[in-house]
């Protein structure tokens, strides 16, 4: 059963089935300032598929964590706490769809399909196609400033992400690497 998209805040979308999955799968591409602070998810439980301070290399699309994901970490369980990440969009832009839609004469709806089907990055569409009961999926949207920015705490997320429903677990898809204070995503 397809997936269907749900607006969480101005920031995030959750792809979820006609019931809510067990668990929720947030992809994003993540990093973290020297001296943010702590999150202490409390109940939730947190899955990390890469240490602190490394990248993802092993996971090449989310829906494919079960199969191909190796748990690097589980908070509360290894820790209390973690990192208070900062999280931003992961999928393929906008204008790199509509030029593979271009190039092969496709709909812009064509190109987001195959690029979430066949591989080669992640679109909405690998989200709304997966027939997974076992996840859901989050992202996180590019957005404006004035709509709250391209960037989230993790934080920030799973308060979002719970108002919506709580899951029992919390996949984080993202890299958890240090980055200079003065660096912000592009695009």
């Amino acid at each position: 059963m397809p997936k269907t998209c749900v607006e969480l805040g101005t920031q995030a979308y959750l792809f979820k089935g006609a019931a809510y999955a067990t668990n929720v799968v947030i992809s994003a591409h993540g990093f973290y300032y020297a001296g943010d602070g702590d999150y202490h998810p409390g109940a939730n439980q947190l899955v990390f598929y890469c240490r602190h301070g490394d990248t993802v290399d092993d996971i090449p699309m989310s829906t494919m964590i079960d199969t191909e994901g190796v748990v690097r970490e589980r908070v509360p369980g290894d820790n209390p706490s973690c990192t208070d990440y900062r999280l931003f969009k992961f999928q393929e832009h906008r204008a790199d769809i509509k030029a593979m839609a271009k190039r092969r004469g496709w709909t812009f709806d064509e190109a987001s399909e195959a690029i979430g089907t066949i591989g080669g990055g992640e679109t909405y569409s690998t989200f709304t196609a997966s027939d997974s009961t076992t996840n859901d999926f989050v992202t996180v949207r590019n957005r404006a400033p004035y709509k709250g920015g391209p960037v989230i705490r993790l934080s920030a997320l799973i308060a979002l992400i719970a108002a919506e429903h709580q899951y029992a677990t919390y996949k984080c898809c993202f890299c958890r690497e240090l980055k200079a204070n003065n660096w912000m995503p592009t695009g």
